[in-house]
């Protein structure tokens, strides 16, 4: 971060339970919301979360990049949905002109999926 002048704000919480798919596809999800919010839209702070909420693991990437009133999916965002939905999960992507952008993955908790 000293180098680069992104600062990544992380709250992780200590209850999580995850399967080595789940770890990689939420591993890969961060990489890609990085990527993509310094690539397309400038931004340098992004603030993470994983938490569990009841029965599921919820993540959260927000950046305080530009924004866009419409996302269109290329290759990254596309085989993160695609990896979302084969763990039975569901991709949420906000964004708006000036507002950044926030990805939310809900799955089942791993200790919670049959």
């Amino acid at each position: 971060m000293d180098h680069t002048g992104i600062r990544i704000v992380h709250e992780i919480s200590p209850d999580i339970q995850l399967t080595a798919p789940q770890k990689y596809v939420l591993y890969r999800a961060l990489q890609e919301g990085i990527t993509n919010g310094i690539r397309h839209g400038g931004a340098h702070r992004f603030d993470f979360s994983l938490k569990r909420s009841d029965s599921q693991i919820v993540f959260m990437l927000r950046d305080n990049g530009t924004g866009s009133e419409q996302i269109t999916p290329g290759f990254g965002l596309t085989a993160m949905n695609n990896r979302v939905h084969e763990s039975n999960g569901k991709l949420q992507i906000k964004s708006g002109d000036g507002q950044g952008c926030e990805l939310v993955i809900r799955m089942p908790a791993a200790e919670d999926r049959k």
